[in-house]
Formats: structure tokens, C-alpha cells, sequence
């Protein structure tokens, strides 16, 4: 377990799932990899493609930000002594974006917490969380809630 890739976005359970990740990796010499996607959300986008596109390089810049600020907060509440955090923001698509991630940088293992999804919308949309599962390259670690 040298490479651990964990997704955060922002929840008490990705905390949870972070904290996990420094945890494992201080007993195996391990390194942690804190992402989050910058996803701008189909309605938003295209109300800037409508009005006024030339802002939307802008949006995307500040969900960006607000991205890097929110890894900073959660790194700034875990003990990491002993062990070397990387934090990266990412564009694109939530599960695309945390499997393509685990491909290239050839992580060891996934830490990510479990959505509560309903079982209705589950079966019609699928989680972030089963999508990894069955697409990830590597082992993955689920925490509840």
C-alpha cells in the first residue's frame, strides 16, 4: 500500500476516508493522493454557453479555487505527520476522473467513502462509489458513513 488515491469532496465521510488513508499509510510508509473533481454542473454550463461564454473559463477557475480550498481545509484537520501528502484538482466527470487518476499515477489502493444514495435513484443513476468498483485498476477500500 505505497500509493493511496482518496476522493474528497468535502463530506464527513471523505474526511473519514482521508483520515483512514493517513492511517494505513503511516503503518506501511505509504504516500496519499487527496483528489477532487472540478465538475461544473450541465445547468450552469449551459446557461453560460447562452449568455455569456466568455465567463466560463472564469467559472471553471473558481470551482478550481474552491476545490484547492476545500483540500487545504481537509488536510489542515488530519495529523499527516510521517507521511507525504499530494493534493491534485482535477476537471471532468466524478468516477472518470478518480479511475483515470488511479490508472495513470498506478495507485496501490482507493479510499472512498460510500454515497447515500436511495436504492431508486442508485439502480437508475448509479454512485460515484459503484462506478469506481467496477472500473477502478486497483484494489478500493469503501467507508460507511
Amino acid at each position: 500500500m505505497k500509493k493511496i488515491l482518496v476522493p474528497i469532496d468535502g463530506s464527513q465521510t471523505s474526511l473519514k476516508s482521508a483520515q483512514t488513508a493517513i492511517d494505513i499509510a503511516q503503518k506501511f510508509g505509504g504516500e496519499v493522493t487527496f483528489l477532487t473533481v472540478s465538475f461544473i454542473p450541465d445547468e450552469v454550463y449551459n446557461f453560460y454557453v447562452r449568455t455569456n461564454y466568455d465567463q466560463l473559463a472564469t467559472l471553471a477557475e473558481e470551482y478550481a479555487d474552491n476545490s484547492e480550498k476545500m483540500l487545504a481545509s481537509i488536510e489542515d484537520q488530519l495529523d499527516t505527520k510521517g507521511v507525504q501528502i499530494f493534493k491534485k484538482v482535477v476537471p471532468g466527470i466524478d468516477h472518470e476522473a478518480i479511475v483515470d487518476e488511479a490508472e495513470k499515477g498506478k495507485y496501490d489502493l482507493i479510499i472512498i467513502g460510500r454515497r447515500g444514495l436511495s436504492r431508486l435513484k442508485r439502480l437508475f443513476v448509479g454512485s460515484v462509489t459503484e462506478r469506481v468498483l467496477h472500473q477502478a485498476p486497483c484494489s478500493v477500500l469503501v467507508i460507511k458513513e
